[in-house]
């Protein structure tokens, strides 16, 4: 059993990304990815989605911005997680910067 922990623990990836009001990447498609954990560290609102808004969105092809992305919870420490999540995912403020922990489950 303790080789299985070693085992887990290596299949885990963490690390830190500021959000800024640009629509960035933060992870990108990973064939295999069990869970994708994104934690935020303040309390600026965090906007999550697609690059592109998707076709059948009322904003099918817009950019991912305040106005079309989903909220993460504007709550220190909140975080969100995609379950199973191999795919890839931006993140935006409206306005300022945000700092986020995103921990990868491989």
């Amino acid at each position: 059993m303790a080789d299985r922990a070693l085992d887990v623990a290596s299949d885990i990836g963490t690390f830190q990304f500021t959000v800024t009001t640009t629509p960035q990447q933060v992870v990108p498609f990973r064939a295999g990815r069990k869970t994708l954990i994104i934690t935020q560290v303040g309390s600026t609102a965090v906007y999550y989605g697609p690059r592109v808004q998707p076709v059948g969105n009322p904003n099918a092809g817009a950019p991912l911005s305040a106005s079309n992305g989903a909220l993460l919870p504007s709550v220190t420490n909140a975080g969100l997680t995609l379950f199973p999540f191999d795919g890839e995912l931006y993140l935006v403020t409206a306005s300022g910067t945000e700092v986020v922990t995103v921990t990868e489950l491989l």
